[in-house]
């Protein structure tokens, strides 16, 4: 299971909620602060995971549908749409990432965003709001460097 570093940031066990409301214990196993990502190995099954592009940046153009998936604000698994606006922004640091107009709130940090064919092509992990609430501008980290973290701990 793969979240974002600061959704998990000092911990090395965390719950992870399934998509039918299980709470199973994970353990951290790897933690890329500067990447802000983290792996998760869940103690028990917890169902079938997301295929993961394979193309560079998920193979994602601008235009490109996509869906976010998350907890925004306590809401399980709520989806959200939007299309790709940069595909490698320099967001805070300079890190590239996937900007969108997908609404990403409070909650929506840690799930996935997905393409079309339903595959994980990114993270979710921050916003940029001058003012509250949602001004279309998400990002997401892309699949490329979830797969090189992935990668780090087989």
């Amino acid at each position: 299971v793969v979240t974002n570093h600061h959704v998990i940031a000092g911990d090395s066990t965390v719950g992870i909620e399934t998509a039918d409301g299980r709470l199973i214990s994970a353990d951290v196993v790897a933690d890329d602060p500067q990447q802000d990502l983290a792996v998760l190995r869940p103690v028990d099954d917890v169902g079938p995971g997301a295929t993961i592009a394979s193309e560079p940046n998920g193979g994602l153009v601008v235009g490109d549908q996509v869906f976010a998936i998350g907890n925004p604000f306590g809401l399980r698994n709520t989806v959200t749409s939007g299309i790709v606006s940069f595909v490698d922004r320099p967001a805070d640091g300079g890190t590239p990432m996937i900007q969108t107009d997908a609404p990403i709130n409070p909650g929506n940090s840690g799930g996935g965003l997905f393409d079309l064919r339903g595959q994980l092509v990114g993270i979710p992990t921050s916003i940029r709001a001058p003012i509250q609430g949602n001004v279309g501008i998400g990002f997401a980290v892309p699949v490329s460097r979830v797969s090189a973290l992935l990668r780090r701990v087989q």
